[in-house]
């Protein structure tokens, strides 16, 4: 089975589950002799998580990186904005109406 193609059940194998914890371990010891497109497709051929606390690469630079710093700090003061919208309150006389029209049924 080559690294493109799927298996066709959702259960791992012994000898898979060893083999991603052997590559996982080379990973982590030997991650210097492969450059970090390399690493990526191994780990997601394998299935290899990265560890915790591993920095993400920056893919953008300079101008897309300040556009996309801006489309951040937009979501970021609209979902603010959001979350300070007022609650609606609830009022007597909405209240003797929804009463009223209850028991009119």
């Amino acid at each position: 089975m080559s690294g493109t193609q799927r298996k066709g059940g959702s259960r791992i194998s012994t000898e898979e589950r060893q083999g991603a914890i052997t590559v996982s371990e080379a990973l982590t010891t030997r991650s210097d002799h492969l450059s970090s497109e390399e690493e990526r497709v191994i780990r997601g051929l394998r299935g290899i998580p990265a560890a915790r606390g591993t920095r993400l690469e920056a893919k953008a630079s300079g101008t897309m990186l300040d556009e996309l710093h801006v489309m951040e700090l937009e979501i970021r003061r609209r979902y603010q904005a959001h979350l300070a919208r007022p609650q609606p309150q609830a009022s007597a006389a909405k209240d003797s109406l929804i009463r009223a029209l209850r028991e009119k049924k």
